[in-house]
């Protein structure tokens, strides 16, 4: 399995308040040890299970798509600071199945 991406992404994400928009100054970890978390603003919950599992998902969906394209498309992690810079790749059509 190759290590190259191309995505670079941490488990990592900013609370969003949805009542009233106040958005954390620091990311966090996604975990569910954030369920139920209150905003400092409004004092609504701002991280639900289902906040939660959303991210967990699309985490998920992007390791996928590492494993499938990193090792044709992908660049090293440590090469790039940002998903968007690891994204900017050129795709090779004569290395793609013909169905």
């Amino acid at each position: 399995m190759s290590n190259k991406v191309v995505i670079k992404f941490d488990r990592k994400g900013l609370l969003k308040c949805d009542a009233c928009g106040h958005i954390a100054e620091e990311k966090c970890e996604v975990s569910y040890d954030h369920v139920g978390e209150k905003c400092p603003k409004c004092g609504a919950v701002w991280c639900t299970k289902e906040d939660v599992d959303a991210m967990i998902s699309i985490f998920d969906e992007m390791d996928e798509i590492n494993a499938i394209l990193g090792e044709k498309f992908g660049v090293e992690p440590e090469s790039v600071k940002w998903s968007a810079d690891a994204m900017r790749f050129k795709l090779d059509s004569s290395k793609l199945r013909k169905s």
